[in-house]
């Protein structure tokens, strides 16, 4: 797990490229959308999978219909949906084979 705002985007894009993660999950403010979608776009290039990127937070929860449709933004967890999301993202990921033996 990585914390952005303990990185510059070229940190995180070398943090990526090194642990090459199966799930991108981005909490997001109104105010910084724009800059996350640029992020996670970027992270998203240097996998060397299909990554999937899953936003949470307010604005996806007040913005669903805006926010589903940009690009590279995969999936929203929206209102409580720390609750279980992660668990049906997990579901979906296995059925795919994209877990391994995890």
């Amino acid at each position: 797990m990585f914390f952005a705002d303990r990185y510059s985007p070229e940190d995180l894009v070398e943090e990526v490229e090194n642990f090459q993660p199966i799930i991108i999950d981005c909490s997001v403010l109104a105010s910084e959308l724009e800059t996350v979608l640029v992020i996670n776009n970027m992270l998203k290039s240097c996998s060397k999978h299909n990554t999937v990127s899953v936003f949470g937070g307010l604005h996806c929860t007040f913005a669903v219909d805006g926010t589903i449709r940009r690009d590279g933004v995969d999936a929203l967890s929206v209102s409580e949906g720390e609750k279980s999301y992660f668990y049906k993202i997990l579901q979906s990921l296995r059925a795919r084979g994209l877990l391994g033996g995890i």
